[in-house]
């Protein structure tokens, strides 16, 4: 029996399980190694007391392409939330959603201070312009995500507000000094898809 690997896999993150399933399936001899106790990256529970606390990622959006391909999305057992968020200022909260999928946050999008009229106008003009968004096919001038959107005309308050705590839980910076076009990509599966939590955690 053959042990030396034809593949070393360094991590066992979601990306380095994603390649070992793949080896496998090709029938190709690897080797996964992990320094920490666990399997998963930044991606974990911890479970205490009856409570599920967990680690990276807060929530798992439905319309990503390869999640289909890898996971039994049946077996998470997902519980969705509604298209929106919640915004905490002003000692209140104020809610954006999208009214084209949550027809019962209609007024309290329109209504809300946060974003402006321009902001909304914006928001409902960048969702339609990506909703075929393909970011191979983006031949734009890439830059930071926070020039993006300042040239695109949102205001301070709502990239401060909302863009910036928003994507720093997915981007795992706060700067927003990410990609622009896989901003793009983000938010063009954000307008699809549902943000959800599989029953067990994350």
């Amino acid at each position: 029996m053959n042990l030396k690997p034809d593949v070393l896999i360094v991590g066992a993150g979601v990306s380095g399980i994603t390649c070992a399933i793949k080896c496998q399936d090709l029938g190709v001899n690897y080797l996964l190694i992990e320094k920490k106790s666990r399997a998963g990256g930044r991606l974990g529970s911890i479970y205490d007391n009856g409570y599920i606390f967990d680690i990276g990622f807060q929530v798992f959006n439905t319309s990503y392409e390869i999640t289909k391909k890898y996971l039994d999305l049946n077996q998470l057992d997902l519980h969705f939330f509604k298209p929106g968020s919640a915004i905490y200022s002003d000692k209140k909260f104020t809610i954006i959603s999208d009214p084209l999928r949550d027809f019962g946050q209609i007024f309290n999008t329109l209504f809300s201070k946060i974003p402006t009229l321009a902001d909304k106008m914006r928001i409902l003009k960048l969702k339609f312009s990506l909703l075929n968004y393909v970011i191979e096919e983006d031949k734009s001038e890439d830059q930071e995500t926070i020039v993006f959107l300042k040239e695109y005309g949102f205001s301070e308050n709502m990239i401060s507000q909302f863009f910036s705590p928003f994507f720093a839980g997915i981007f795992l910076e706060n700067k927003l000094s990410t990609s622009s076009k896989f901003f793009k990509y983000v938010f063009s599966k954000f307008g699809k898809g549902l943000a959800s939590l599989p029953s067990n955690g994350m």
